[in-house]
């Protein structure tokens, strides 16, 4: 899990123009070796959610029964009085409000409240367990310490080269982070993963930007693109041959649409040099992408055969 603190900074005045560019205008405190603390039980916590939920439960609970006997009906309310006839509802009930919301004014008997204060007492501590999950916080004794870095650390650590036009020296690589015209990138070798769903821009933010870099670069680099919906292929192929490149499209779908290939090309090609074993390994390993059977002994080729 990647931590990243931020301050504001109040030290400079508001830039317009690097607002322009950054979702922020933070600067990055790192936390160092400092991990977050590990909050254990949090008992003190969890005592004190139970309390918060109890005192209102309790309070209700207690006075609910005691509402019943408030209630008193009005003798001959009803004496005399013809249904069918009334202009206006009698009062046919009375309450009686003396000290009954007054949470300090004890309404019912000592062994009523504490009867029902016990009964209280397991809802409001799961009600309280409950809240110190929604609030506890998440930062809680994980193992590491990794934060994004900073701007001014990218731009020392990374190549800087032109956002579109224009060659650069050395080798391209694979963007890192853009800002205003320039991009910066990761030329060492490495495996990148891009995460993201579909259409959320993968192949136009990194992909496109990755071969055109690689293209611009004073040392052109070899591609090999994997690109099922020949989407990458019709935006890059004519500026790649603008280049000086030779691009190649592999269309197992549709052969015609595609550059020759002679899968036993290879294994001909260790054959005629002698190299018998080679060429026996090679055919063996072309076969069994196409012949495997999970369930076949090991004269399985043999069974092709009648």
């Amino acid at each position: 899990m990647r931590v990243r603190e931020t301050t504001r900074r109040k030290d400079k005045r508001f830039n317009l123009e690097k607002n322009r560019y950054l979702s922020h205008f933070y600067r990055y405190t790192p936390s160092g070796e400092e991990l977050p603390e590990k909050h254990d039980k949090r008992i003190s916590q969890k005592i004190f959610y139970s309390g918060l939920a109890y005192l209102p439960l309790n309070y209700v609970v207690t006075r609910i029964p005691e509402a019943f006997h408030r209630f008193e009906i009005i003798p001959g309310s009803l004496q005399g009085v013809n249904i069918f006839q009334l202009q206006e509802m009698p009062q046919l009930f009375h309450f009686d409000s003396t000290g009954f919301w007054n949470p300090l004014t004890p309404t019912t008997s000592l062994g009523t409240r504490l009867v029902v204060s016990t009964i209280c007492v397991v809802p409001a501590v799961l009600m309280g367990l409950k809240m110190d999950m929604w609030f506890r916080p998440l930062a809680d004794g994980q193992k590491g310490d990794n934060r994004l870095k900073t701007l001014k650390e990218i731009q020392q650590i990374y190549p800087q080269i032109p956002e579109s036009k224009g060659g650069f020296p050395g080798y391209g690589g694979i963007p890192i982070t853009h800002y205003k015209k320039y991009w910066y990138i990761q030329t060492d070798t490495v495996n990148t993963c891009i995460v993201g769903t579909s259409r959320s821009g993968k192949g136009q933010i990194e992909v496109l930007a990755t071969i055109d870099n690689l293209s611009r670069a004073e040392r052109q680099s070899s591609m090999v693109v994997n690109d099922p919906k020949t989407e990458l292929y019709v935006a890059s192929k004519d500026e790649l041959e603008a280049r000086g490149y030779d691009v190649y499209a592999f269309n197992i779908t549709d052969p015609l649409q595609s550059m020759s290939d002679n899968p036993l090309a290879l294994i001909v090609k260790y054959w005629k040099r002698g190299d018998i074993d080679t060429a026996t390994q090679l055919t063996n390993t072309f076969t069994n992408t196409i012949y495997y059977d999970a369930n076949a002994s090991d004269n399985k080729y043999w069974l092709y055969t009648f």
